[in-house]
């Protein structure tokens, strides 16, 4: 079949490098987050043992 010119070009594929890039910044992004969680966590708690005195 002929589709006639076409200005779609291929998206190279992923390389490796890419892909760990991609996976070590989920990792991060999700550090990041507990991170985020624990230290609200510990105002939380050192705000009530702070009243408590």
């Amino acid at each position: 079949m002929n589709y006639g010119n076409s200005s779609y070009q291929n998206v190279p594929p992923h390389t490796r490098k890419s892909k760990i890039e991609a996976m070590i910044d989920q990792v991060l992004e999700g550090q990041q987050k507990r991170k985020v969680n624990v230290n609200g966590k510990i105002d939380v708690v050192y705000t009530e043992l702070n009243a408590k005195f």
